[in-house]
């Protein structure tokens, strides 16, 4: 459990209001011309020349004004008997998708979300190099039932100090499939999801969208690199990063379509920094749309009660998806 204070401070915290999204212009912190109202950027695109923390970008990332991980700590550990606790080292961030207050992805030009694509891996790339991490979780909230607490289209990650408990459980899973078979569980999945047909999504030269066999959700939706590589800093910026691309696009467009847009989230991921995961784990995006509830069978077993079987709408390349 990560203890955040400083996410208290949110205006939204700690009510059961009616909550509404952030709609206009001139109060969004993420809109051109309000660069004053957000930490200074650690990461932009924009034409040469034009001067940092003020208009002219495509993509804008700066720290979150509530960060639940800080990179300078007041301290380290502390210990009460058997209980434990350490600082939340790390960084959290914002990653603005673009100038347009009212662009989701779906509606970007395919050029605006391989720029996307390239801050995930840029960002990822520079916390890789911080000893002091251990992981680093990129995600999308899509809607307040997601915990979106702004309109304006934004990605954030996490980067943190530990390695998640939920990635852990998943990374030995894959360790154990490696040991008994000798190969990449993932892997062999993309294998017999390609077999099976039936739970494709959408596919493309490099990779292959489907809906888990055993999903937890409605609609739920994986995105899977066919080479395998476990970490998503190792991703081909050359041919993978435009594929990714348009993968991700066109199935978020699907569930705006299909499904009159629902909330979702998204989330990468990647082997942590340090763990010896090259040949068991391979990286890969998981889209939990919010069709459902968690209810107290759920809580209380980890079984998830599902009302669909799946959704498949099978497609080879093409189409740009974007204006």
């Amino acid at each position: 459990m990560a203890v955040a204070t400083e996410r208290a401070r949110r205006p939204d915290s700690f009510t059961q209001a009616a909550k509404e999204s952030v709609a206009a212009k001139d109060v969004c912190p993420f809109c051109p011309g309000h660069e004053s109202m957000t930490p200074p950027e650690v990461l932009a695109y924009r034409a040469p020349g034009l001067p940092a923390n003020a208009e002219g970008w495509s993509i804008r990332v700066v720290p979150n004004l509530y960060a639940a991980f800080r990179p300078e700590p007041d301290g380290q550990e502390h210990r009460e008997g058997r209980f434990w606790q350490r600082d939340a080292i790390g960084a959290c961030e914002v990653l603005i998708s673009s100038p347009d207050h009212r662009a989701p992805t779906p509606k970007l030009p395919r050029r605006q979300v391989e720029q996307i694509v390239q801050s995930y891996f840029d960002r990822y790339q520079h916390h890789a190099r911080n000893g002091a991490l251990e992981h680093v979780l990129i995600l999308y909230n899509h809607g307040r039932p997601a915990g979106a607490s702004l309109e304006h289209p934004h990605s954030q990650l996490y980067a943190i100090g530990v390695q998640p408990p939920s990635l852990n459980d998943e990374l030995e899973g894959a360790r154990r499939f490696r040991e008994e078979q000798g190969a990449c569980v993932f892997c062999r999945t993309l294998d017999d999801e390609g077999r099976a047909g039936a739970r494709i999504v959408f596919e493309n030269a490099a990779f292959v969208v489907f809906a888990p066999y055993a999903a937890r959700t409605p609609f739920e939706t994986w995105i899977m690199p066919r080479r395998h590589s476990a970490s998503f800093g190792d991703l081909d910026l050359s041919r993978e990063k435009p594929a990714f691309a348009e993968a991700l696009q066109l199935t978020l467009k699907a569930l705006q379509d299909g499904l009159n847009d629902p909330p979702f989230n998204y989330f990468i991921h990647s082997a942590p920094f340090k763990a010896d995961a090259r040949d068991a784990y391979h990286w890969h995006l998981e889209l939990i749309p919010k069709l459902s509830t968690a209810a107290g069978f759920e809580l209380g077993t980890g079984i998830w009660i599902k009302s669909t079987r799946q959704w498949s709408r099978r497609r080879e390349g093409g189409g740009d998806g974007g204006g």
